[in-house]
């Protein structure tokens, strides 16, 4: 949905200098150019700003940053030269179109320079050159929105918050992903505790609640492993490809090796019948072996490569992150884009659950999502 066409409007802007000049800047009557609004839209996104938020977007983006930028795709336009807008480079002035396919194109060594919404929002930090402290957290924010907004990303029912941790767990440009956690609650996801326990349904002990074990802090999904059990997926997955990250919290007494500090979790996929634990095949949670294939309750053949591990693998309270792709009866696992882990045979043919461990260390999950294959 698109907000009604108006007329153009005059917005003021202080331009950088020794001294401050204002300048008139005729805004387009259209609240979205052009080639973004023919951009393609991040499939399985939710929308992580609203229309009204990209409007007090646009207005900032105008006053504070469209001195030295636009939100249009292109070269600088012949009406910006004559406005004096720019900025000087040797002889000439340049202008930097921030609009239609920028988020998405800019790569740098085969990597993708704004993966998530924090790369956007620490980028406007270091803005507008004149004076970055001249604007705060809120117009940055809304800024944010608007560029995203110009980038042909879709717009949700919420506003994008201020917070930069809240950003972080917001991905971009992954079509055909969706998430399993939506950085707020619960939904979508179901909840099984309890060793040697059956599910509540089937008359056992198992709880289904997750309270006090699972929290929601900040768009993180906080597991404090007091209770063993796992949360799982309410879809079923066969042929898939799951992302996400992690992060362990060292106990505030560890002054060991990281390579060997355990901590526990695991990522059980194919789940069919709720057990702790259940037949599955466990891709390890488990710090020094993270990513190891386990077969449980089934047999397996897979390989394991430990030195790629130790290479790929962050310290301690930092954040690692993970992809396991099933498909045609392989599983394979990367941790921070290395391969670690392959299985070539296992006997599961029928979708499954997949499920993310407690197992009495606290972890924390952020952009949990997944696409089918």
């Amino acid at each position: 949905m698109r907000t009604a066409r108006r007329p153009g409007r005059l917005v003021w802007h202080m331009l950088p200098g020794a001294a401050l000049i204002a300048a008139a800047l005729l805004v387009p009557d259209a609240h979205v150019p052009v080639a973004a609004q023919n951009a393609p839209p991040a499939d399985g996104a939710e929308g992580y700003y609203t229309i009204d938020q990209a409007a007090r977007g646009k207005f900032h983006f105008n006053r504070y940053c469209a001195y030295c930028h636009s939100a249009t795709p292109g070269p600088m336009s012949e009406d910006a030269k004559q406005s004096n807008r720019g900025f000087v480079v040797g002889s000439g002035r340049s202008i930097s179109p921030l609009g239609g396919n920028y988020l998405r194109g800019k790569r740098y060594a085969g990597r993708v320079m704004y993966p998530s919404v924090y790369y956007i929002y620490n980028r406007v930090e270091s803005m507008p050159a004149n004076d970055v402290d001249s604007i705060g957290p809120a117009i940055r924010t809304d800024i944010v929105a608007y560029l995203l907004e110009a980038n042909g990303f879709p717009p949700g029912p919420r506003e994008l918050p201020t917070s930069p941790e809240r950003m972080k767990a917001m991905p971009l440009d992954e079509p055909g992903f969706s998430p399993l956690f939506n950085g707020r609650d619960f939904t979508g996801m179901e909840f099984f505790l309890g060793p040697n326990c059956v599910p509540q349904a089937e008359g056992g002990c198992g709880k289904a609640d997750p309270d006090p074990i699972y929290s929601v802090v900040d768009g993180v999904l906080v597991c404090n492993g007091r209770a063993h059990g796992y949360w799982y997926t309410a879809e079923k997955y066969l042929n898939f490809t799951l992302r996400f990250d992690y992060m362990y919290v060292p106990p505030k007494n560890w002054d060991g090796d990281d390579v060997i500090w355990s901590g526990q979790s695991g990522y059980h996929l194919f789940v069919t019948k709720h057990d702790i634990w259940p037949t599955a095949i466990e891709i390890q949670g488990r710090n020094y072996d993270v990513l190891a294939p386990i077969g449980v309750g089934s047999r397996i053949k897979y390989t394991d490569d430990v030195e790629a591990r130790l290479r790929a693998r962050r310290p301690l309270g930092q954040w690692n992150s993970v992809e396991i792709v099933s498909k045609g009866g392989e599983v394979r696992a990367s941790l921070n884009g290395e391969a670690l882990a392959i299985v070539s045979e296992h006997p599961f043919t029928e979708p499954g659950h997949i499920a993310f461990e407690s197992q009495g260390t606290e972890i924390r999950w952020r952009n949990v999502r997944i696409r089918e294959e």
